[in-house]
């Protein structure tokens, strides 16, 4: 991330804290012998959760840079990219 914005990096760092716990639990349920039907269930959930982050990520640094580069229209211009990149991420 190119914007050193606290706050900013603070909502990665709870996205981050989160999908630790995930995985943690994840480990604890594989350790436990549960069901496979669990464990997808639980993997699939941190493979959203490490999109999302992804997702964060871009979308901090687009803002940073579209509003540097963009003189017209930032607004439009950085919501319309927020859209495109969420809608490929999926």
């Amino acid at each position: 991330m190119t914007d050193k914005s606290p706050e900013k990096w603070k909502r990665s760092i709870q996205r981050l804290n989160r999908i630790q716990g995930q995985i943690t639990a994840l480990k604890a349920a594989i350790d436990q012998d549960q069901d496979c039907e669990s464990l997808i269930i639980q993997t699939r959930a941190i493979e959203k959760a490490v999109s999302s982050l992804i997702a964060h990520i871009v979308e901090n640094h687009v803002d940073y840079c579209m509003s540097s580069v963009c003189e017209n229209e930032t607004d439009t211009a950085i919501s319309s990219f927020k859209r495109l990149i969420k809608l490929s991420l999926k």
